[in-house]
């Protein structure tokens, strides 16, 4: 070949390989390096790319990481369950990861995030819970406070949801009574604060607490972390001859993660028909607070309901004592 044919040669493959499209400098090639194929109920399911042992730690980091970048930024796992080339970890509370994630093998250890945690977007909450207690007089009988809520959080920080909270319940030899709160709420939900608007009715056999209500309510701190958050009601009450605004209800809690699956918290609440004061202990059977999480609420308190008799409006049914709290909260 001429010298001529030569120089040609090399020119034109100088020009394919930079006509040709290369990854970044230290970036890791996804199709060659372990990554998240699956994220549900607080684990996370890795494709490796070769033998790990139970017991070895990963970064989840996104296709953009570089080598060099800081891996201690992201969400490290700890391998719980190797099959062939699948390895699966839990993830520890206020830990994120996504389908597609690269892992990266780490000698950094998990961190559980839990007085501000991340909060996790694009998820529905159905709670369902009961307080039930005994009537102190008339012959006995039973009293229950309930609550049930749907709310969804979206991936913008808008969060929407409706409650029967509560629902009241008395029974005794005098007679049976009944109350509600249904309520609506929409508001701004992010990471470490929440502030909404809430609308709503309030309907009880004590008639003058039935009417429209309206309030707002406020979080402050992260949904899975350590918050208080408040809500105040107001309703239109009349004497008879003039109109006012007066409190209809409030409610209030404070929670304090203890532990990844663990969170302490103070729960209280009332009107002029219904009161409580609870200490609760919510306990993550599965899952860090991500779609497929489920939460067990249980705990002790105090509480009280007071309606009239449906049977006989002219007596008043009151229970009050202590009471055992248990629910349960599913995300979707």
């Amino acid at each position: 070949m001429r010298p001529s044919e030569r120089a040609l040669g090399a020119a034109l493959l100088l020009l394919a390989i930079a006509a040709s499209p290369a990854r970044a400098e230290g970036a890791f090639d996804p199709a060659h390096t372990a990554h998240v194929i699956a994220v549900r109920n607080g684990r996370v399911t890795i494709q490796l790319v070769k033998a790990a042992d139970v017991g070895d730690h990963f970064a989840l980091v996104p296709v953009t990481f570089a080598e060099g970048d800081d891996v201690a930024r992201y969400t490290i796992c700890e391998i719980d369950r190797v099959t062939g080339l699948i390895g699966s970890a839990e993830l520890e509370r206020g830990a994120h990861a996504s389908v597609g994630d690269l892992a990266i093998p780490t000698g950094h250890r998990p961190v559980a995030h839990l007085i501000a945690p991340t909060g996790w977007r694009n998820f529905t909450s159905a709670r369902i819970l009961a307080r039930p207690t005994w009537v102190e007089s008339d012959g006995g009988g039973f009293a229950l406070l309930g609550e049930i809520a749907i709310d969804h959080h979206f991936t913008a920080p808008l969060h929407v949801g409706v409650a029967l909270e509560p629902a009241s319940l008395i029974s005794s030899s005098a007679g049976t009574g009944q109350g509600m709160l249904l309520l609506g709420r929409v508001g701004y939900d992010g990471d470490l604060a929440e502030l909404g608007a809430t609308i709503g009715y309030s309907s009880h056999t004590i008639s003058e607490d039935v009417g429209f209500v309206w309030g707002a309510r406020l979080r402050v701190g992260a949904l899975d972390g350590f918050h208080a958050a408040f809500e105040l009601l107001a309703r239109t009450a009349s004497d008879g001859t003039t109109r006012s605004t007066v409190l209809n209800s409030f409610t209030a809690e404070i929670d304090l993660p203890v532990h990844r699956s663990v969170t302490l918290g103070l729960s209280a609440g009332g009107s002029s028909t219904w009161s409580q004061g609870s200490f609760l202990g919510k306990i993550f059977l599965s899952g860090q607070g991500a779609p497929g999480t489920f939460i067990l609420i249980a705990g002790i308190g105090v509480v009280s309901v007071t309606e009239i008799a449906v049977s006989n409006f002219n007596f008043g049914v009151k229970g009050i004592g202590p009471s055992l709290t248990l629910g349960l909260e599913v995300r979707l």
